[in-house]
């Protein structure tokens, strides 16, 4: 993964990566709570009252992957904000990872649904809306802010690793004079 992530020593160029880490865990956990509501609302009403609440099983299969999604979301967030204030890096794995996922889902379907759209519109089998099209640009978007995010929790993660070396080295280099 260090190939692919860029070593930052700070965060848009003047925050610590400390301080940017604890604001992306919170703002991506702040992010999935209303949607907790949106997905987990008619899927629990569905589960509770059944029938009176109809939701077809494609649809609520969609939901149970949100939801599911969103909650493994919210637990990494969480991991990611203890690991930066308890200094901690690899609880901050949790986080990269839930994140290098939906990264990889997001850019994929967006670039697929573009792909789709445009063959569509070429084809005039649908009209065009600029309105889908600027959806896939920000999708898109979210998914390039969310890679920035990572490569800042990872190399705050990276700083958390070599101090912790740094420690280990000093302290045995401290040892040895403290046995005499």
């Amino acid at each position: 993964m260090n190939k692919l992530v860029p070593k930052l020593k700070k965060c848009c160029f003047c925050v610590p990566l400390k301080c940017s880490t604890i604001v992306f865990g919170i703002l991506y956990m702040m992010a999935s709570v209303p949607l907790l509501f949106v997905y987990g609302t008619p899927f629990v009403l569905h589960l509770v009252f059944g029938p009176e609440v109809p939701l077809e099983d494609p649809t609520l299969f969609f939901y149970f992957i949100m939801l599911t999604t969103l909650i493994l979301q919210d637990l990494a967030g969480i991991f990611l904000v203890i690991a930066a204030f308890r200094k901690t890096p690899s609880w901050m794995r949790p986080w990269i990872y839930v994140s290098s996922c939906q990264i990889a889902c997001i850019l994929f379907l967006a670039v697929v649904c573009s792909l789709i759209y445009i063959i569509q519109v070429t084809n005039q089998t649908i009209p065009d809306d600029s309105e889908e099209a600027t959806w896939y640009a920000v999708y898109a978007g979210y998914g390039f802010l969310l890679y920035y995010a990572i490569c800042v929790v990872h190399s705050y993660m990276n700083e958390l690793h070599e101090e912790k070396e740094r420690a280990k080295i000093q302290q045995t280099e401290l040892a040895p004079l403290s046995s005499v």
